[in-house]
């Protein structure tokens, strides 16, 4: 069986930049209209199986988490003039990953070419030191 699944990315939707997990959803937005939205239902937004939101923020809130298009509650969503937007409770999710299950090499990049041959002739020099 085939199986929509559509992905939501935005910055610190589930965690907060210091890497605590929210009560709820940030505002994600589902759905942006030219016209009307507010007399919309949620059949004609939720087109998909599963809705998979991935916080883009910081490698303190990096994460991702699926919701399936059952467990939406119309409670959760907002119909505006100019779209549809979904904010639930975090706990509702069944998060893919944690910010504490990644681990990315955060090794500072020199700003330049320039600063990066400095450093290496630095230490290449430090080595004759007496």
């Amino acid at each position: 069986m085939k199986s929509n699944i559509e992905m939501k990315t935005q910055m610190n939707c589930l965690f907060t930049k210091k890497g605590k997990l929210k009560k709820n959803t940030g505002d994600i937005k589902l759905m942006n209209s030219l016209g009307d939205a507010s007399k919309l239902s949620p059949e004609d937004v939720l087109r998909f199986d599963y809705l998979m939101i991935v916080d883009t923020g910081n490698v303190d809130s990096y994460s991702a988490a699926v919701v399936e298009k059952k467990d939406i509650r119309k409670q959760w969503l907002d119909f505006k003039k100019d779209g549809v937007t979904l904010k639930m409770p975090t706990d509702e999710l069944t998060f893919v990953i944690r910010p504490d299950d990644i681990n990315l090499d955060t090794t500072e990049i020199p700003k330049s070419y320039k600063q990066f041959k400095n450093e290496a002739q630095r230490k290449f020099l430090e080595q004759f030191k007496n």
